[in-house]
């Protein structure tokens, strides 16, 4: 199910995130849950925070590698034959960085992916818009 646990103010609330988008994808996992409290936490030092963050990050980059198209796939080993998934030819990837928030994660992707291409946007709030839609700023696609 597409719900994630958001923390504030000392409760939990849950959010349906496909309203938002119905092909979103929620990555449920316990790896993750613990890095994001040991994050939030006001006694995790600065270095810590550095490292569970990294931790995180590689983390969500090889879920989303994971959701990529793969078909199935014998091969051999030396202990005999085995089935697997082939993936997509990840030279064929673009990972799109959103200025001013996903360039830490990009660089994570970029370590997993060296071969990977590099787009740049920038979405903002429209100030002038009664409903303070997003607005295309910038955008620099391969």
């Amino acid at each position: 199910e597409n719900r994630e646990e958001i923390g504030g103010a000392g409760s939990l609330t849950t959010v349906d995130f496909t309203k938002y988008n119905p092909r979103v994808v929620v990555c449920q996992s316990n790896a993750l849950r613990g890095l994001f409290t040991k994050i939030r936490d006001v006694h995790t030092s600065n270095v810590d925070f550095v490292s569970y963050s990294k931790r995180a990050q590689t983390i969500l980059a090889e879920e989303a590698i994971a959701e990529f198209p793969s078909e199935p796939t014998e091969i051999k080993t030396p202990c005999g034959p085995c089935s697997g998934i082939k993936t997509i030819d990840l030279s064929s990837v673009c990972a799109v960085s959103i200025v001013r928030a996903g360039d830490a994660l990009l660089e994570t992707v970029r370590s997993i992916i060296p071969e990977v291409s590099v787009g740049k946007i920038l979405i903002q709030r429209d100030e002038n818009h009664p409903e303070k839609i997003p607005k295309l700023f910038y955008s620099k696609l391969p």
